[in-house]
């Protein structure tokens, strides 16, 4: 029989650590857009911090949006989300441990905005491609998004066909 040493234990241990952790922020990731596209906005909310940093760029990398809170953040996404389909997705992590209780990450992300009609105006759209880049800190047990940046790399807008109102294949909200 072979023992092993006390150093190969550790190692073992941090990596079934960090392949929960992994999951953990996973998870989380996918309640963000979850929750997001089905206006269940406390639980959205309950992802972040409530000090998070959030800023939203342009695909020249001009800031659109800054944000020093959740509670701002939320302010302005309940406002613009209520009457507004959207599907937001993400893929192919890269998750960094800095610490056991902080991680950066990067999504590769696509969006897609169906805003409602305005009077005899037909839904606008927006399509969008990018990266997410988050810091996540383990709070109570739980992975929280502490800052987040959205860089698209792709942004298209259009109308949608027909009479516009939003029911061509996308459902209703």
């Amino acid at each position: 029989m072979r023992l092993r040493g006390a150093h190969a234990m550790t190692q073992e241990i941090e990596m079934a650590f960090n392949l929960e952790a992994l999951e953990q922020i996973r998870q989380r990731k996918a309640q963000y857009c979850r929750y997001l596209d089905t206006k269940q906005f406390d639980a959205w909310e309950s992802v972040f911090k409530p000090d998070a940093k959030v800023i939203f760029y342009s695909p020249d990398s001009s800031v659109i949006a800054e944000f020093n809170s959740i509670a701002e953040l939320s302010a302005v996404s309940r406002k613009l989300f209520a009457t507004t389909q959207t599907i937001h997705q993400t893929h192919n992590s890269e998750i960094d441990f800095k610490s056991p209780v902080e991680a950066s990450a990067i999504w590769s992300m696509e969006d897609w905005h169906v805003y409602a009609p305005e009077g005899d105006n037909p839904s606008k759209t927006m399509h969008g491609y990018g990266f997410y880049y988050d810091t996540w800190e383990l709070v109570s047990g739980e992975w929280k998004i502490a800052r987040l940046e959205l860089r698209r790399n792709i942004v298209m807008y259009g109308r949608l066909p027909g009479n516009g109102t939003g029911t061509h294949g996308l459902g209703q909200s």
